[in-house]
């Protein structure tokens, strides 16, 4: 009996833990209970495919055909459901034999509907599938499935009628195996790897799944220094842990950070999903004095309405959690990644406006505008209709309107989504935004002034490259001031342009050794000779650029430039990019300002 786990992932970097999981818990099962191979245990064989969404459907049906599967397995998940519902459609008339299992969080709240709708689909595994899954693979044979009655956790079809068998028993964090630890880890280089040492939320957020239980399993301490230990050994690039809330815990949370920091390899990136506002002193201290970029933290704030707060049925400190981030924002080792939600219930534009001016003055590494998603089986699905919440049919199940914002709303909050991951997330125009933002009391303001414009513009529809981006915010902040909208008062047009050019040129090297200059630059007499010459009396490698500003540009930026003394003369500000010092946490170059002695040497000169 093949049985085929296929995953469904929305890119190739990602990795699916679940069929992993699935697969390392059925085959240690089976083998402990299986005599030899003559035993009906030892006759299942499972295999593992994994594809993208961004792959064509022929091609993916093509590759499960050849492998002629018995049994197909697809883990479904919001950003896969409807593929799969096609794939399995299609499936089924080229392998008119096989048998379809679902399985996951798609899957598993109204099991029976999906079996109503998908005449392809014979079976659902609901809830947490490991026990069903192995039943499922220990009775499964050429002629069906022995005792289907008996096997709990599943849904499936029975003489034209629909049952649903009582839900399998949760595991035992502890039983269940580090399933990396048998795969050959080249498969997974240069991907994400997903690591789970807890189950279930002890918090009742209303939008979330894992609030449905209110209980949480561990894995014990001993098995997650074994495991981490593994990833630490292969030099993993990135382990994200899943764990909903993973500082539920505080004497847990220290145990795992000081392991972490005792065992760093100088590489590998720990991902953890935190509540801002639980951190307490000793876990700050602990996150403080870790290696730049050793863990990165992800911080659901979602609303700073107290009102919203309350009916989303969170419990948060908001000033605890503003300062907590800023303790760690201030060290600059540990990204921080904190979360909105727009479409909660009574949140209307100028509510959602303060949550994201509040939440953008916290200077989070990255800011994620997300959308309500009303999963079925939350408390946010039951209430819904009490708060008018309207929302798409189909998968991810996104807010349209609510009682408090329209469909206009969302569409001009989507246009806003777009500018902050383009402008902000991206790192690439951080200089820039905070020489733009002095003129704005309201940074919401402002990212809706580029959304105006790339609206005005019909940029929304246009490819873009790397260098037109920053074009087109020149193009827009030079719009902008055009209109009066702000300048420094008594400031001349063609100063504050200059500042600007001189802030976005910064910006631009700060990530890039550009071998053209951009059109906005003016050319510079710098020659190979003065830049190998700057270098042999600095230490400085070969690869750096070396810029000329005007002598206030570093008012304007973040960062100070550390000074390297050199002998001879120059005015203004010579910055020095060293691009093999790149920031761990942004990537930006490591900076220099070059300060001359007064003394002249042979081959600088003046600059």
């Amino acid at each position: 009996m093949k049985i085929l786990l296929t995953a469904v992932n929305t890119k190739y970097i990602h990795s699916n833990p679940a069929v992993y999981g699935l697969k390392a818990y059925c085959e240690r099962q089976l083998q402990q209970e299986a005599a030899d191979q003559e035993n009906e245990s030892g006759r299942c064989r499972l295999r593992i495919a994994e594809y993208t969404i961004n792959q064509q459907p022929d091609e993916i049906i093509r590759g499960i055909y050849m492998l002629h599967p018995d049994v197909i397995a697809f883990s479904c998940y919001l950003w896969n459901i409807e593929y799969i519902r096609m794939l399995q459609t299609e499936l089924k008339k080229v392998l008119p034999r096989v048998q379809i299992w679902l399985g996951g969080p798609e899957a598993t709240y109204d099991a029976e509907k999906v079996l109503e709708e998908n005449p392809a689909t014979d079976l659902v595994i609901y809830g947490e599938g490991e026990k069903a899954f192995t039943e499922l693979c220990r009775k499964t044979t050429d002629d069906g499935i022995r005792g289907i009655s008996g096997i709990c956790g599943i849904c499936y079809r029975h003489n034209d009628m629909i049952l649903r068998n009582p839900p399998a028993e949760p595991c035992d964090m502890d039983d269940l195996p580090f399933f990396y630890a048998g795969v050959d880890m080249r498969s997974f280089e240069n991907k994400i790897l997903y690591y789970e040492s807890s189950r279930g939320c002890p918090y009742g957020c209303s939008y979330c799944l894992s609030s449905v239980s209110r209980q949480v399993r561990f894995r014990s301490l001993a098995k997650v220094y074994e495991d981490l230990t593994f990833f630490i050994q292969h030099r993993v690039k990135q382990v994200k842990f899943v764990d909903r809330t993973f500082n539920c815990s505080h004497e847990r949370t220290t145990a795992i950070f000081r392991f972490l920091t005792e065992h760093d390899n100088g590489i590998t990136n720990f991902h953890f999903e935190i509540a801002g506002d639980l951190m307490n002193e000793e876990e700050i201290g602990l996150l403080r004095r870790m290696r730049p970029g050793l863990v990165q933290l992800e911080i659901g704030v979602q609303t700073v309405n107290p009102e919203t707060i309350r009916a989303i049925h969170r419990t948060m400190n908001l000033e605890r959690l503003k300062k907590n981030v800023a303790l760690i924002h201030e060290q600059h080792n540990v990204h921080q990644h904190l979360d909105l939600i727009a479409g909660l219930p009574y949140e209307d534009i100028a509510s959602f406006r303060n949550s994201f001016d509040e939440v953008y003055r916290m200077q989070p590494d990255q800011l994620q505008l997300g959308f309500l998603k009303v999963l079925k089986g939350s408390d946010m699905y039951l209430q819904a209709r009490n708060f008018g919440i309207v929302y798409q049919d189909r998968p991810p199940y996104e807010v349209l309107y609510t009682n408090w914002i329209s469909f206009d709303d969302v569409i001009y909050l989507k246009k806003i989504e777009q500018m902050v991951e383009l402008y902000y997330n991206s790192r690439m125009y951080d200089n820039t935004m905070r020489f733009w933002s002095r003129n704005f009391e309201s940074a919401f303001e402002m990212y809706a002034v580029l959304a105006d414009y790339y609206d005005s513009q019909d940029l929304f529809a246009c490819s873009h490259t790397r260098i037109s981006r920053y074009l087109t915010l020149r193009s827009c902040i030079r719009a902008w001031a055009e209109r009066g909208k702000g300048r420094p008062e008594g400031d001349a047009a063609d100063r504050f342009e200059a500042r600007l050019d001189q802030v976005l040129l910064f910006d631009l090297y700060l990530r890039e050794n550009l071998k053209t200059r951009p059109e906005f630059a003016a050319q510079q007499p710098q020659n190979r000779e003065y830049r190998q010459q700057i270098c042999m009396l600095t230490g400085l490698p070969k690869t750096i650029h070396i810029e000329q500003f005007s002598a206030d540009l570093l008012s304007y930026v973040a960062e100070q430039p550390q000074k390297l003394k050199v002998k001879g003369t120059g005015s203004g500000a010579v910055i020095a990019f060293d691009y093999e010092q790149a920031d761990p946490l942004d990537h930006a170059a490591k900076v220099y300002e070059i300060e001359f002695t007064g003394e002249d040497t042979d081959g600088a000169g003046d600059i």
